[in-house]
């Protein structure tokens, strides 16, 4: 028996989704362990620099390497604290270990040479090491003295059997995503073709074959739809009434003058023949509609398939930004304490103290950026946490209004509020709605002109409070008033250039008002100033009028 249509089909299709499929999760699978190998490798290197950070401290004291004590706890709490660092110790330039998380493994001599030539060469790096029947990924990271001179290094053990192991979870993962999605693209293919091709054309089959049988052209082919197949059947019940009136005439005239019954038999042969092309279109365009569908699930293929790739690749990219932020804050917090001391001390002079302040501001915006990014991250997952209560909104406005006063002033900017007299308390998160109007305020006096205006003021309609910050600052263009709430933008003005900014406040603050089922929008004039109106919704009002007051 040969093969349906319908099989060859679906039979061609199903090898081409399983090539595309295996091909696509073989080459995934061996992309991202690469990069989880990676990724691993330089968090240890982080881990290390923290824990030399640590050490450095020690030293900067005056304390040399070999007099220094309990340094072992510190290796303990850094292996306890990740699960995939093996070990931590601190050797000497000779590779004897001074400090190890294990207190059996101090005073013993390192003797592998490649961890050897790191020592020597001062340099650091990463090596792959045999120890005990197991082999590790050892990084090694020069420590130096307070004249710089290299004194040892810090070494960090990464185990090679646990990277493989979660290389393995994720290719088994890959393998197993590629078997679901074979079978339900395979069934979702068999079930479409059954429904929208194979089923039709039997029907068509059907009646045409029955075409030639007594009452055969009587027979109608019921197809609802709009599509070709569609088409061709309402063609083909056009065409069997044709015939049936044809026969009908043919019969009724049979009996006529024998010239009469050769026009109708000539008549009915044209019939027959267009018929037959008619069969021949017929067929054609059955053609046509395979290779149509077959380029349509192509397509369709290759958009699911750009899809997940993009659906990884944003994944990849918050992971990134969540682990790099996180990175960052850890070595900030004591740079910016060191700075603080130093900045405080008696004996600096005044070029000194510039450059200290000059750290310590870029230290401070290096920090926020981080913050910020943190901040980012977790309302991008749902994972920030909200505390919402009954808040007096209008207090909460009034105080920020006064928190900005003291540097507005300094700017030679004026601050107007137009407050009502009441407002209806809101459940919200009061600090981080504290946050929006800080960083509204903020930036009106930021891009504000010279002895410029900054008008607060709010009001309350249709179950909405809605508060207005208006300054007569430098403006925003219509294309950039688009992109205002868009992450890390910022408008192409002299302003950015002069005041910098992470880019990323008002997407925090979008963020948090559509938390709070809110809105937030701009109104602004190149050259003729700002406004930035935010809402928050009236979930249950307490008295008072809904009139507008808002300026």
């Amino acid at each position: 028996m040969l093969p349906s249509l319908r099989s060859k089909i679906v039979l061609i299709t199903s090898v081409i989704l399983l090539l595309a499929i295996g091909a696509n999760s073989f080459s995934n699978s061996l992309f991202f362990s690469s990069e989880y190998s990676n990724v691993l490798q330089s968090s240890v290197f982080v881990v290390g620099e923290n824990l030399r950070s640590q050490l450095n401290r020690i030293l900067k004291l005056g304390i040399r390497l070999e007099d220094i004590t309990g340094f072992e706890e510190q290796c303990q709490e850094t292996v306890e604290s990740y699960d995939y660092i093996a070990h931590a110790m601190i050797v000497d330039t000779r590779g004897k270990i001074l400090f190890h998380s294990d207190p059996s493994e101090e005073g013993r001599t390192l003797t592998d040479p490649k961890i050897l030539d790191l020592l020597k060469t001062g340099e650091g790096g990463i090596q792959i090491i045999t120890e005990n029947g197991n082999e590790y990924y050892e990084v090694m990271i020069p420590v130096f003295g307070i004249h710089d001179e290299r004194i040892g290094a810090v070494g960090m053990g990464l185990p090679v059997e646990y990277v493989s192991g979660k290389a393995d979870g994720l290719r088994a993962q890959s393998i197993f995503i590629m078997l679901v999605s074979f079978g339900v693209a395979t069934f979702s293919l068999i079930f479409f073709i059954s429904l929208w091709v194979t089923r039709p054309l039997t029907k068509l089959t059907m009646a045409i074959e029955d075409m030639g049988k007594e009452g055969g052209l009587n027979r109608k082919v019921q197809i609802r739809s709009n599509d070709e197949i569609g088409k061709l059947a309402s063609t083909f019940n056009r065409m069997t009434d044709d015939l049936k009136k044809s026969r009908e005439k043919t019969e009724k005239y049979s009996d006529q003058m024998e010239d009469k019954v050769s026009t109708r038999t000539t008549e009915l042969e044209k019939k027959v023949k267009e018929m037959n092309e008619a069969r021949i279109a017929t067929l054609n365009i059955m053609e046509d509609i395979g290779e149509a569908n077959k380029e349509l699930e192509d397509r369709q293929k290759q958009i699911e398939n750009a899809n997940r790739e993009l659906k990884k690749l944003d994944k990849l990219k918050s992971e990134f930004m969540n682990i790099g932020a996180h990175e960052l804050k850890t070595p900030l917090i004591p740079i910016v304490g060191y700075l603080d001391m130093m900045r405080d001390a008696k004996n600096l002079d005044e070029s000194q103290k510039t450059q200290i302040e000059t750290c310590l501001r870029n230290a401070n915006r290096l920090q926020m950026l981080v913050n910020d990014i943190l901040d980012m991250s977790k309302l991008e997952a749902g994972s920030m946490k909200f505390e919402m209560k009954k808040t007096d909104v209008l207090a909460m406005i009034k105080n920020s209004v006064v928190d900005i006063e003291t540097e507005a002033k300094k700017q030679g900017i004026k601050v107007i509020s137009k407050l009502p007299e009441s407002l209806p308390k809101l459940v919200i998160d009061e600090y981080r709605i504290t946050e929006v109007l800080a960083n509204l305020l903020n930036n009106a006096i930021k891009y504000n002109k010279p002895n410029g205006t900054i008008t607060v003021s709010a009001g309350h309609k249709e179950k909405k409070v809605i508060v207005r910050v208006q300054d007569t600052g430098i403006g925003i263009s219509k294309s950039d008033m688009k992109k205002m709430f868009t992450k890390f933008f910022q408008a192409d003005t002299s302003a950015k250039r002069k005041y910098g900014g992470t880019g990323l406040g008002l997407a925090i603050c979008k963020s948090i008002i559509k938390h709070h089922g809110g809105d937030i929008w701009i109104e602004s004039e190149l050259g003729k100033g700002s406004a930035f109106i935010f809402t928050l919704p009236i979930k249950k009002q307490e008295g008072g009028n809904d009139e507008d007051t808002c300026g």
